[in-house]
């Protein structure tokens, strides 16, 4: 088969780049360490090394963006140095070269044991420039109309360096909040931009000379998508976002810097594909995400997972689920063997089932829940005569024939067919109850989800998904903040708790007042609402914040899932 070349790559030229050959550049860090090296002869034009001055923007806030960053080391530079020695003829050139080379021997030996995050290290400083509450409308109006150069950088009301973005052309005198992180030799950035085709989120400015290496997309997808540069790329990244994003929250502004300290190292970034499920509904609330890049499309009536509405007796799904101990080879013997064992033990331990808990009803659920979101459940033999049956296939017809091209709901669709025909007595079937699949909300960059049901430590109200641009290209990436950790937040400030009380009891009583004017009440307090609550509180249930709802801020969409609930209800 023929090499194929890619169309050359048009990255803009400057004075004093440098274009190393291609397998030269793979002896660079950034490529170094990658499990599978790419071959760069493909892609023609795709990259360049670049200089950068002290107190050089590299990029502004707000410009546009298609490239990624990457900065050389000091170990880099020297290599670079030496590959030039080697294809250079020009005698006054070798000696300059020579003597460089011999400097930069002295600095890497002495920065040989030096951590990566030392102030030596560092090459760059990002800026994030952000507008307060009372100024962002203001603003925002200024910046649609007017398209004007960056100014130069000037100082907010607390005396930070600002990097006003680029396009607004109001008073300088305006409150702007600053944010900055440093940037250190070997570190990738830019690739939001890069990846997503959107503006520069934030100001480059070198802190002082340095080198960096510039490529397109190509090259980037090739680096991003290795798993060895991905764990260090994520983690540098993490450790950026928390100080600008996650920081600037309002649920994290009003933290100290040693309360922030403690709970940043518990968070985690993870990625998504367009299409695929972060997390669905009647799941176990187990945490909270803010999302990072990318759209997250939420959705109602769209799992199949199991919930406590479900279960119309619980007696006999109890006892058919406690005979699996008896038949351990039969289909009922290996979906026993797959539940928790600490579920197993509160069953064979139980002498009334009629009279379990709400806590041990919703174990329970979890448990089942738990096998049914297990993509490889149906492949077990004890399963293959109920599975290969014609009238089983029959309901699985609307699928794709290839199990490989399934996404996660697809199979628990499958796991839920399955569960329902080895317990045919104390369930729904999820075909006879099923509401019309609603889609709720999307979340871009800095929303978040998940809150509401650890508040009220409630199963998951809604399934979400990773959505992307209409070609569906991009990965969608959330930052994931554990139960755990969110309620050490809870408890380290009390201005935090408050404020979350304060915030969800009003959005509460905001609910209450809006949808006590229907005339279909009773159809309402049986459908769970949107935000993991009934849309009117239930006799004797219980309330541990005295309210609990997402904050004010979707109050609009919240009125329109309730009219939604009140049709259903109608239906």
């Amino acid at each position: 088969m023929a090499n194929i070349v890619h169309p050359r790559g048009r990255l803009e030229q400057r004075e004093g780049d440098i274009n190393l050959l291609p397998k030269h550049y793979l002896q660079l860090s950034l490529f170094a360490g990658l499990r599978k090296a790419p071959d760069l002869d493909k892609f023609p034009g795709s990259l360049v090394i670049r200089r950068l001055r002290r107190k050089e923007e590299l990029f502004r806030q707000g410009e546009p963006g298609w490239t990624a960053f990457y900065i050389l080391t000091l170990e880099d530079v020297l290599t670079m140095r030496q590959l030039q020695l080697e294809h250079t003829r020009d005698a006054d050139r070798r000696r300059e070269l020579q003597n460089e080379i011999a400097r930069l021997e002295v600095g890497v030996a002495n920065c040989a044991n030096l951590p990566e995050d030392h102030p030596d290290r560092r090459a760059a400083t990002v800026y994030l420039a952000t507008l307060k509450k009372r100024d962002v409308r203001q603003a925002t109006l200024m910046m649609e109309r007017v398209k004007s150069r960056p100014s130069a950088p000037i100082k907010n009301r607390q005396n930070q360096t600002i990097y006003v973005p680029v396009g607004y052309a109001g008073p300088q005198t305006i409150s702007w909040e600053a944010g900055k992180v440093p940037l250190m030799e070997g570190e990738l950035f830019g690739e939001m931009s890069c990846l997503m085709r959107t503006p520069r989120s934030a100001t480059v400015v070198a802190d002082r000379d340095c080198y960096i290496i510039e490529f397109l997309r190509n090259i980037l997808d090739k680096v991003y998508r290795d798993p060895v540069y991905k764990k260090k790329a994520d983690d540098i990244y993490l450790k950026r976002v928390l100080e600008l994003q996650i920081r600037k929250m309002p649920i994290f502004r009003d933290l100290t810097p040693k309360e922030f300290e403690e709970i940043r190292h518990d968070v985690q970034l993870e990625s998504f594909e367009p299409g695929d499920l972060i997390c669905d509904e009647y799941d176990r609330s187990d945490c909270m995400y803010l999302v990072r890049q990318g759209l997250v499309k939420v959705m109602k009536n769209v799992s199949y997972l199991l919930s406590t509405f479900d279960v119309t007796d619980w007696v006999a799904l109890g006892e058919s689920l406690r005979r699996g101990a008896t038949a351990p080879t039969s289909p009922h013997g290996k979906f026993w063997s797959r539940l928790a064992e600490k579920v197993r033990t509160l069953l064979q331990n139980a002498a009334n089932l009629a009279q379990l808990s709400p806590s041990d009803r919703a174990e329970l659920v979890f448990a089942i829940n738990e096998v049914l979101k297990d993509n490889k459940l149906a492949e077990a033999a004890e399963f293959k005569p109920i599975v290969e049956n014609e009238a089983f296939k029959a309901q699985l017809a609307h699928l794709p024939p290839d199990r490989k091209k399934w996404n996660d709901s697809q199979f628990r669709n499958l796991n839920r067919l399955l569960f329902e025909r080895l317990y045919q007595k104390g369930i729904r079937e999820h075909k006879k109850h099923a509401g019309i699949e609603t889609i709720l909300s999307y979340n871009s960059p800095d929303d978040y989800f998940g809150e509401t049901g650890l508040m009220l430590n409630q199963p998951r109200s809604a399934s979400c998904f990773a959505f992307s641009h209409p070609n569906r290209e991009g990965v969608v990436e959330v930052v994931k903040i554990p139960a755990k950790t969110f309620w050490r937040l809870m408890k380290l400030s009390t201005g935090v708790r408050e404020k979350v009380k304060q915030e969800v009891s009003a959005k509460r009583k905001s609910m209450i007042a809006t949808l006590g004017r229907g005339i279909w009440e009773d159809s309402i307090r049986q459908v769970p609402g949107a935000d993991g609550m009934p849309l009117l509180p239930r006799p004797g249930m219980h309330d541990p914040l005295s309210g609990g709802v997402d904050p004010p801020r979707r109050q609009p969409r919240d009125r329109h899932r309730g009219l939604v609930h009140r049709l259903r209800g109608v239906r």
